[in-house]
């Protein structure tokens, strides 16, 4: 599954922000060690450009929400 395909079947459950997702990924996708925070703030950029995903605003504790 590419980093793209798996952070939006996660997205289907809610917003989320980077490091959530980076987690979640790592947790479901056990055949993958490691996911670079560049790797992952890169791949939610390319996907808000390409109207994929959109910023669901900010957390509670102020930090960035993507749905």
């Amino acid at each position: 599954m590419s980093v793209q395909n798996g952070f939006l079947a996660l997205l289907t459950q809610g917003p989320a922000y980077g490091s959530q997702l980076q987690s979640e990924f790592l947790c479901r996708a056990a055949h993958r060690r490691q996911l670079n925070p560049g790797q992952v703030y890169s791949t939610l950029d390319r996907m808000t450009d390409q109207g994929l995903v959109a910023s669901a605003g900010a957390t509670e504790d102020g930090l960035p929400s993507t749905s």
